[in-house]
């Protein structure tokens, strides 16, 4: 009975721990979010797509804005779903650079779905993997704050690479052992599985999903096993004194 019951606290241990962990990264995207939306629902931005401010992305995306946001990448779209403009944060100097055209057409499709929405509001926020690297990407309607019934006027998207920075920072919020596979080794509707590493030691995978529910990679975490030895030895040393 002690064993089981230290069993079932390590289990609600390890979910309360994943559940943690895709909250704070979740709060990462609400907070891409929240900028990207500052962004959008803005008077110039309103101006740019329509050609009457075309200094916005100079005056707004330099590398030091983009560095301290931690975004790796800008794009803006027309109301037909066309970029204008994109920029690519540096990773060795201050030189900007345009977004790939192949990376402009597999965020195309995420712009598209926002540009299609009768809502100028519209907010869409996801997780997705490109080349083994996940990414955080929001797409923000680009509408005027004060004219909403005008509709939307095209579209802004933000994108943070998940690199080993953001994942050593993450590791430190959660003050374990960290890292991020790809190789998804749950079932699809499975969120949380456990694998035992040693007596000590095992690993939570955290699955994260997309916009659609579909997962895209998993948060593994190490956990500390050893509350599962003490209720082992407790229960052992309970079978011994009943004896």
């Amino acid at each position: 009975i002690v064993g089981a019951s230290f069993t079932k606290i390590e289990a609600e241990r390890a979910e309360r721990e994943g559940e943690r962990a895709r909250r704070v990264l979740n709060q990462q995207l609400l907070a891409l979010a929240a900028t990207t939306r500052d962004y959008a629902f803005w008077s110039d931005a309103v101006d740019y797509v329509h050609g009457r401010k075309p200094s916005f992305m100079d005056d707004n995306f330099d590398a030091e804005k983009l560095g301290y946001l931690r975004i790796s990448e800008v794009l803006v779209f027309d109301a037909r779903g066309r970029v204008l403009s994109s920029v690519v944060r540096p990773e060795a100097d201050t030189r900007l650079s345009p977004v790939s055209a192949e990376r402009q057409l597999s965020l195309r499709p995420l712009a598209t779905a926002v540009l299609a929405s009768a809502n100028p509001k519209t907010v869409l926020q996801t997780l997705r993997v490109v080349d083994g690297q996940l990414e955080l990407v929001v797409v923000a309607a680009v509408h005027h704050p004060e004219h909403a019934a005008q509709g939307l006027q095209g579209a802004i998207a933000m994108v943070r690479r998940f690199d080993q920075a953001e994942l050593d920072r993450l590791a430190d919020v959660l003050m374990m052992p960290t890292r991020l596979s790809v190789d998804l080794h749950t079932a699809e509707s499975e969120d949380l599985h456990r694998t035992v590493l040693d007596d000590q030691r095992e690993d939570l995978h955290a699955v994260l999903r997309d916009h659609l529910g579909q997962p895209v990679a998993e948060l593994v975490l190490t956990l500390d096993r050893r509350l599962h030895q003490q209720g082992q030895a407790l229960a052992w040393t309970s079978m011994g004194l009943a004896a």
